[in-house]
């Protein structure tokens, strides 16, 4: 039985394949070094929950997509701002939209490994200040992937 690490993999490799990641973590996020500027973006996972389902595994998996807000010196009273908060916002929904419809219905690579998702995930708009400001999309979702146990 090798589902956790199939996950983790499928996961990790499509993440690794999107432009706008450029540091992917799993576990924690108090492990992850964030006055490190140069690992962002960062998408940063975890599995909340397994559950048994006779002939598949359901996972929830939470997702993180963070990126730092960069300040500009000059600020004409923009709709937009005198930071990059908007375009970091549209860039990570997209890491996070993309994960979402690769293992929606038939159309990802994801879906390709015979995973589902099963519900409708909503992302939540994320605004930390640690060391940098950082900004992003947090979502759970819920797939189910097939249960391979052999029992003899």
């Amino acid at each position: 039985m090798r589902q956790v690490y199939n996950v983790l993999d499928a996961i990790k490799g499509h993440l690794d394949s999107d432009p706008n990641v450029n540091h992917i973590s799993f576990g924690d996020f108090r492990d992850v070094d964030i006055d490190k500027t140069t690992i962002f973006p960062v998408s940063h996972f975890w599995m909340n929950k397994a559950s048994m389902e006779g002939s598949t595994i359901r996972f929830t998996i939470d997702l993180m997509c963070l990126d730092v807000i960069d300040q500009t010196k000059e600020y004409e009273n923009s709709f937009y701002g005198a930071d990059n908060l908007q375009d970091v916002l549209n860039t990570q929904l997209q890491v996070v939209n993309g994960l979402i419809e690769s293992v929606r219905g038939n159309r990802g690579t994801l879906a390709e490994q015979q995973y589902v998702l099963v519900n409708n995930p909503e992302a939540e708009m994320l605004y930390e200040e640690f060391e940098n400001k950082l900004a992003g999309w947090g979502i759970s979702f819920v797939i189910d992937v097939p249960n391979d146990i052999s029992i003899c």
